[in-house]
């Protein structure tokens, strides 16, 4: 059995472990016995507990324990796709704008528009979201094509994007609150609405990028190389980027901006094995599910009042991106 065989099955053991252990905590005080009680009535060893504790279980607990798997699958497998696709190991959805670009068309439909579907709210996102890599993508070019110059294309239409977002907020105070958790980011679920519409969208654009994760490795050669080996350079980033855009904004929409994970996830897979992008896209995305779901858990249960989630991941990711910076310049230096 292949290293990252080995590493895929064991990333879908922990995201299943942490993912079951996810439904014991949460705002309502139910008792582990309870849940397990639960989990045996969902594979027919037990009846049905009582009506309120199964709603929370079934319709609250559970849909947002897959919330944060499929999430994290998202954001790892689109930052591992970008950053081979832009041949530059610090891009991810949030460092790129894309996340803010998201963001702010969802904001314009939550604040603009009196209760818009989950599906507007997605496809408003989907559209500015690729708008923004657009952006990002046409700033670094004439800006020298960099890693710097890209990061710092990124930096301006996040803040962009995050000034558009507070006067658009400022203009109708009733929905501040409700943007603004939904800015820091979370995985708050009203049902199941919010996990059909990631998986309807997102499961497509995730399957796509793992099939095409290998030609990630012969663009890394360079783009005339690339293209003498018979690959279709400009067709190829296209369908890449937008297949990692719809992630991102599918995730961004039902979410709200989760930071870093993009970012976290593909290094942390890259300095523990030493991966291709043949497997790093397909590795990111389990390993992106596992993390997300940890620390969402962890959020749930170590603070009185539950943390959004995106404040963890910014807490690691911060640092982590301190590091990788770090880590860049030493390795440009030898």
């Amino acid at each position: 059995m292949t290293q990252p065989v080995k590493a895929s099955l064991f990333g879908v053991a922990v995201a299943i472990i942490v993912g079951v252990l996810g439904l014991f905590f949460g705002a309502a005080d139910i008792e582990a016995a309870e849940v397990l009680k639960h989990l045996g009535s969902v594979i027919g060893l037990s009846d049905s507990l009582e009506a309120p504790t199964d709603t929370i279980l079934s319709h609250l607990r559970a849909p947002r324990v897959l919330l944060g798997l499929l999430v994290g699958a998202a954001l790892g497998a689109s930052g591992a796709s970008y950053q081979g696709v832009f041949r530059n190991e610090l891009a991810d959805p949030y460092l790129l704008g894309v996340s803010a670009g998201a963001g702010l068309g969802a904001t314009g439909i939550l604040v603009l528009v009196d209760d818009p579907s989950n599906w507007m709210v997605v496809i408003t996102a989907f559209a500015a979201s690729l708008f923004a890599v657009g952006i990002v993508t046409a700033v670094g070019k004439a800006s020298g094509n960099s890693a710097a110059s890209l990061l710092l294309a990124g930096v301006a239409v996040a803040a962009f994007a995050g000034s558009a977002q507070t006067a658009l907020m400022a203009r109708n105070r009733d929905a501040s609150d409700e943007v603004f958790f939904w800015i820091v980011g979370g995985l708050v679920t009203s049902g199941w609405g919010e996990v059909l519409i990631l998986a309807v969208v997102g499961l497509p654009a995730l399957a796509a990028l793992v099939h095409l994760s290998s030609g990630l490795d012969v663009l890394r050669l360079g783009e005339s190389q690339a293209q003498y080996l018979g690959l279709d350079v400009r067709r190829y980033r296209s369908v890449v980027i937008v297949a990692a855009t719809l992630l991102t904004a599918s995730s961004v929409a039902v979410a709200g901006l989760i930071g870093f994970v993009g970012l976290v996830v593909p290094h942390m897979v890259r300095i523990a094995m030493g991966v291709t992008y043949r497997h790093l896209v397909l590795l990111s995305a389990i390993w992106g599910a596992a993390f997300l779901s940890i620390a969402d858990t962890f959020a749930r249960s170590f603070f009185e009042t539950p943390l959004p989630v995106g404040i963890i991941t910014a807490a690691v990711g911060g640092p982590f991106f301190a590091f990788i910076l770090m880590r860049s310049s030493s390795k440009a230096a030898l």
